[in-house]
């Protein structure tokens, strides 16, 4: 029988990335147009699609993995598919480093470290061992 405190943790996780998904899917134009600025930076430039289809695409991704993921279907993969989501969206998305603005650079801070706490708590999914 599957553990419900399992369960419910990792049905919550899926809400921030299907709603997130979500808004960059529906604005991927805009995306597209930080991620061409960034492309370098977070090791896309290699890439032969373009920067609208990888928002897409990443969106997807995380609809899919997260779905995945909270009912339990390969849940350890998909969380680890999630972290790898996670690392461009947060590299390209929250970096506070560049912001010369005070008041947007605690923003887009406390945005990069809350990536990092889903981060972490998709790594003790991941790393739970199958029962």
């Amino acid at each position: 029988m599957a553990n419900p405190t399992a369960f419910l943790g990792r049905a919550l996780f899926a809400p921030v990335f299907i709603l997130g998904a979500q808004n960059a899917i529906d604005n991927a134009d805009g995306l597209a147009q930080l991620i061409d600025s960034r492309r370098e930076q977070v090791g896309l430039s290699g890439l032969p699609v373009g920067s609208k289809q990888l928002v897409q695409v990443n969106g997807a991704a995380q609809i899919g993995l997260s779905s995945a993921m909270a009912l339990g279907i390969a849940p350890r993969l998909s969380a680890l598919g999630l972290i790898g989501s996670l690392v461009p969206t947060t590299l390209a998305g929250h970096a506070f480093w560049e912001q010369e603005d005070k008041g947007e650079k605690k923003n887009q801070a406390l945005q990069f470290v809350k990536n990092l706490a889903v981060a972490g708590g998709l790594a003790v999914i991941a790393g739970t061992p199958k029962k």
